[in-house]
């Protein structure tokens, strides 16, 4: 099985990544956008410095996805325990450059997401600020890779004479939005930071058509280090979106969990690494129309509700035999077309769909298996599962998947939903769920009650567009 994610909501649910095909195959990528934001500090020359007398107490940041853009807010408190001094306080970001060299020369230059906005306030007041070319980005800070092979040569034909050789060579510096601040000894200083950004994406073409990965974002917290002690005395995160549920931002760095408004991170004496940095993606989810099998061993067959949008209630669910019994439990699942799936916003050109340019997607597609069950003392509780997949003409594929206990508080937030993520190589055509391990309810009572089942593919997960960091 590639890459089996087994998770409960409790858990961050990661994407998956792979690097772009592109140059002599014929198929071109391109990146547009690469940028990311990053923790503010005092600024030497080219490069930030280290503060000794300058404490950063706090920093909360607030992450919001927008239809087309990101906007950040960003509130920082400041205590200097040394005299008074003035600061040229810069808020990096790391741009994105890409040479273009033919035969050795320099042919031209191509640079990517400057900021669309900008502003700084201090104490509620506005603050002038200008822009500063940096450094060069160090190697150890993973920020978003650039590929473009569009240039790439192509093979002449036998005889021919070679055309010319051109190399691509990407790289990030790091541009400052620079203020002289002043920060009185012995006293608070506050500060915030808002700016908007576009999205980083990936664009593909190839013989099929063309198609663009779901917007991602970068904030580089690794930067924080510089201020006093080299820590963020109290961080606080949020991520939150105006236009997409909360289930369809997905985050890599920190553990976050998941509450009703967004995903929220809080820590106190952070000392800020390169592993705390945000990759932040949009996902969009397409819902597979399933469709119940008699399950096995049971008296009856599933509801056509438990197969809904919403779970039902447990007065309707459909209760297993008790998992361990002489018989195993099965719950067997056919996966029917897919539903109009216009309230997730997404068009003809999802998976299984024909696009405009009349070809069907193609390669490995993400899934989310998604179970509702009847929460309670007296009910027992799923740890352990066997999920089985078949196909037209595939090879059946068999994981295990894993339940943790999670916080009651998540599982309402999520709908009443746990998650099973997977790869497959196409759209199973039936699955098959065998519960292995419960944890017994009151009385020994090792039923499960199903109240909600459904099948979700990540149609922003095209094969191969979203690429790892450098």
């Amino acid at each position: 099985m590639r890459a089996t994610l087994p998770l409960s909501v409790a858990l961050l649910l990661l994407p998956g990544v792979a690097s772009a095909n592109g140059g002599s195959s014929g198929v071109g990528s391109r990146t547009s956008n690469a940028m990311a934001g990053a923790h503010p500090g005092p600024l030497g020359e080219t490069a930030l410095v280290q503060e000794d007398d300058v404490e950063c107490r706090s920093e909360s940041l607030v992450i919001t996805l927008n239809a087309d853009h990101v906007a950040v807010q960003v509130d920082y408190l400041f205590f200097n325990h040394g005299p008074s001094k003035t600061l040229w306080y810069a808020f990096p970001f790391a741009l994105g450059e890409q040479d273009a060299l033919v035969d050795g020369v320099l042919s031209n230059t191509r640079q990517f997401g400057e900021p669309t906005s900008y502003a700084l306030s201090v104490d509620g007041k506005p603050a002038a600020s200008e822009t500063r070319a940096g450094a060069p980005v160090p190697r150890e800070i993973p920020v978003p890779r650039i590929e473009d092979n569009t240039d790439a040569p192509e093979g002449g034909m036998p005889g021919e004479e070679p055309g010319p050789t051109r190399i691509l060579v990407p790289r990030y510096r790091w541009s400052y939005r620079v203020s002289a601040v002043e920060f009185p000894s012995s006293a608070e200083r506050r500060l915030r930071v808002n700016y908007a950004v576009p999205y980083l994406v990936y664009e593909k073409k190839s013989e099929l058509g063309a198609a663009t990965s779901p917007g991602q974002f970068s904030y580089l917290l690794s930067t924080g280090g510089h201020w006093r002690g080299g820590t963020i005395g109290h961080l606080d995160v949020t991520v939150t979106s105006s236009v997409l549920p909360i289930g369809q931002i997905q985050i890599d760095g920190l553990p976050f969990k998941r509450e009703r408004t967004g995903w929220h991170f809080e820590a106190n004496q952070l000392k800020p690494t390169t592993e705390a940095n945000l990759v932040v993606r949009r996902s969009e989810f397409a819902r597979l129309q399933l469709e119940a099998g008699t399950p096995l061993e049971a008296a009856k067959g599933m509801p056509r509700d438990v197969l809904g949008d919403r779970p039902t209630t447990a007065k309707g669910a459909w209760t297993s035999p008790p998992v361990g019994g002489p018989a195993p439990v099965r719950v067997e699942l056919g996966v029917g077309e897919r539903i109009d799936a216009s309230s997730d916003g997404v068009g003809d050109d999802a998976p299984g769909r024909r696009s405009p340019w009349g070809w069907r997607w193609q390669g490995n597609g993400r899934y989310r298996l998604r179970l509702a069950l009847a929460e309670g003392k007296e009910m027992a509780r799923l740890t352990r599962a066997r999920v089985e997949l078949t196909f037209g003409k595939r090879e059946p594929e068999v994981f295990h998947a894993t339940f943790k206990e999670a916080d009651p508080r998540d599982v309402a937030s999520s709908g009443g939903y746990r998650a099973i993520w997977f790869d497959a190589p196409e759209t199973p055509a039936t699955i098959t769920i065998i519960p292995l391990e419960v944890v017994p309810g009151a009385r020994g009572e090792r039923r499960l009650r199903f109240t909600g089942i459904k099948l979700e593919q990540d149609v922003s997960n095209y094969d191969a567009y979203v690429q790892r960091p450098r």
